[in-house]
């Protein structure tokens, strides 16, 4: 049986990958710079697209002039007349679109992920750098060409293929965690590596959403999907001269397609004990249930606070956005900290739930702008269950192994998206002109409570395998085969 130490050390035989050996600086750094790049360049782009589409739509229905360029405010507050019914009829077809387009971006990064993911571990982690970021790259021109030739608005479905061509987000994040596993050891260093790039993940949305909401208002639609552009091309270039690559290549390149699908989801299905196959399911699980109560709340939020009674500017949405990731991230990498040397994951996870399931009621019920500062507030802690979970899975896998693990959760990932995007936009559709708005964020807390329960069962889960693995090791007769 291993111990603790040797945890730290590469478990790696002749025909596995070989992991370059990088310090921790030379390679997280770099790291840590293209993880904001990308993501301020990606949340310009979220936070941008739903105004964009309300404002096009709000043009066709007024015969406005203005053509998109300067954004035109079309929330009134009194509840009596025709502007209520067509804010209404804009909330409801805005939010469909948005909807339509996830739809190009997720089918084609599914298959990208699926298919794909596990070659990082054989031919390297850089090229899954690139793809996503090109992707996102033709996503900011086609969206820049539209703002600017006023184009149909059917051409964001260009926009959004490209990006899933590219493997969208859940590729770049495939590479990144990757990556950061090569370079650190498993154990608490490894979960708060992970927590940390989520810290600059967040720092990266905070700057795009409060970017957007200013060059919004002060200059119109164009300029933010030029520096979405710009900001794509900068983290491409950066990659592609300042990143160290960590794998050499191996045999397990000349492989087929279907042979790097089963290392994906042998995890799960294939290989281990039954035991260890479970706690790989439930952990997955557990990851899947965090990220489906935050998955597409972005663009159902915006719509939220755009319409009555909040009526809410593109400056004050980006307020909001950036303190309520800024807070989150910084909270949860605070409190995972705190919590590492007493507690166990799935506790810290659970407790973090609570403050999820607390924001999104208050979301729900808000009747002003206070309780909707608040919400921020009181959910602050519902980021820890992601970087708790990668570093879960990746620790139980070996060095070799850690492009197919990530593989896989960038496939649930997107499968989650894309569940999260049709679900959200379909309630909030449906109930925005009800009496109960906020119903889709009530929807929407029900995933964090079943994460607690989760967490709570993989407790047992972990103890009984833990109890097991004694009992074989004492049995010199019988070989480990348990992780």
């Amino acid at each position: 049986m291993a111990t603790e130490d040797d945890e730290t050390k590469p478990l790696i035989s002749v025909n596995e990958t070989a992991i370059r050996e990088v310090s921790f600086l030379r390679g997280a750094v770099p790291c840590g710079i293209i993880m904001m790049l990308y993501f301020l360049a990606g949340y310009i782009s979220i936070s941008w697209m739903p105004q964009y589409i309300h404002q096009r739509l709000y043009e066709s229905y007024t015969n406005s002039s203005s053509k998109s360029h300067h954004y035109v405010y079309s929330c009134n507050r009194t509840e009596s007349d025709n502007s209520t019914l067509l804010e209404i009829k804009l909330q409801k077809e805005t939010s469909e679109r948005v909807l339509y387009y996830s739809y190009a971006t997720s089918l084609p990064s599914l298959l990208v992920n699926l298919v794909m993911g596990s070659y990082s571990d054989s031919i390297g982690r850089k090229l899954f750098f690139v793809i996503p970021i090109i992707g996102c790259l033709g996503k900011g021109v086609v969206s820049m060409l539209v703002v600017k030739l006023n184009l149909d608005l059917d051409y964001f479905y260009l926009a959004f293929g490209l990006d899933g061509i590219g493997g969208s987000f859940t590729t770049f994040l495939l590479a990144m965690f990757a990556y950061t596993a090569d370079i650190t050891p498993p154990k608490n260093k490894r979960t708060l590596a992970i927590a940390a790039l989520e810290v600059l993940l967040a720092t990266g949305m905070i700057s795009g959403k409060f970017a957007t909401g200013l060059l919004i208002k002060s200059t119109g639609f164009f300029f933010p999907m030029v520096l979405n552009s710009g900001l794509g091309l900068l983290t491409l270039l950066f990659v592609i001269f300042f990143l160290v690559e960590t794998t050499h290549g191996s045999e397990n390149s000349g492989k087929s397609p279907l042979s790097h699908l089963k290392n994906v989801f042998g995890f799960y299905l294939l290989t281990g004990s039954r035991r260890r196959r479970l706690q790989y399911v439930i952990v997955m699980l557990i990851f899947c249930l965090g990220l489906v109560g935050r998955f597409g709340r972005d663009n159902t939020e915006t719509l939220y606070v755009l319409n009555q009674p909040f009526c809410w500017l593109p400056d004050k949405i980006g307020y909001f956005g950036a303190l309520r990731t800024g807070l989150t991230s910084l909270v949860t990498m605070l409190f995972i900290k705190a919590c590492l040397t007493c507690l166990r994951d799935e506790f810290i996870i659970a407790t973090g739930m609570l403050g999820e399931i607390g924001g999104l009621v208050l979301e729900a019920m808000a009747t002003s702008d206070l309780m909707m500062w608040l919400v921020p507030v009181v959910s602050s802690t519902e980021a820890t269950s992601s970087p708790i979970t990668r570093s879960m899975l990746s620790r139980m896998t070996s060095p070799s192994q850690q492009g197919a693990v990530f593989a896989s959760i960038a496939t649930l990932e997107t499968i989650t998206n894309f569940v999260a995007n049709t679900m959200y936009g379909s309630i909030y559709s449906a109930t925005v002109g009800g009496s109960v708005r906020g119903a889709v964020f009530l929807i929407m807390s029900v995933w964090p409570f079943l994460a607690i329960v989760a967490s709570i069962s993989h407790v047992f889960v972990a103890e009984k395998e833990t109890k097991d693995t004694v009992l074989i090791v004492d049995d010199p007769g019988k070989q480990n085969v348990s992780c």
